[in-house]
C-alpha cells in the first residue's frame, strides 16, 4: 500500500488532472460530496438518479446482514469499538508511515483517541 501511495503522489505530480486519491473513510462519511467530486473530476454529469441511489443506500438505519445498503457513516467507525488497543498498537507500529502519508491520525495507544470518530 505504501508503494501505491508513493506511485499515486508521483502520478499527481506528473499529471495533476489525471489522478485523484480517495480514502474509503472520506467516501463513507460523505458519499454524495466525494462522488460528486469524482464526477466533476472525470467531466461526467452526475444524474439525480445517482444522488437518490447514494442517499438511499448509504443512510439506511438498520439493514439485514445480506443487504447492500448500510449506514456508511456508522460502518466506517465500527472497527474502533471492536478492536483492542493492543491490536491498534500493532497496526500503527507497522503501518504508521503509510497512515501518515494518507493523513490518518495515530492513536498512540490512547483509548480516548481510538474512540474519537472524527
Amino acid at each position: 500500500m505504501e508503494f501505491d501511495v508513493k506511485i499515486g503522489k508521483l502520478l499527481k505530480e506528473f499529471s495533476p488532472d489525471g489522478y485523484k486519491l480517495i480514502r474509503f473513510e472520506d467516501l463513507a462519511r460523505n458519499p454524495l460530496r466525494v462522488v460528486n467530486e469524482l464526477y466533476k473530476f472525470t467531466g461526467i454529469e452526475m444524474l439525480d438518479t445517482i444522488k437518490k441511489w447514494l442517499h438511499e443506500t448509504t443512510r439506511v438505519r438498520q439493514g439485514n446482514a445480506y443487504s447492500t445498503s448500510r449506514n456508511s457513516q456508522q460502518l466506517v467507525s465500527n472497527w474502533r469499538r471492536k478492536i483492542s488497543a493492543s491490536n491498534v498498537q500493532i497496526v500503527e507500529k507497522y503501518c504508521a508511515n503509510v497512515m501518515g502519508q494518507l493523513n490518518y491520525k495515530l492513536t498512540g495507544m490512547s483509548p480516548i483517541k481510538q474512540l474519537n470518530f472524527h
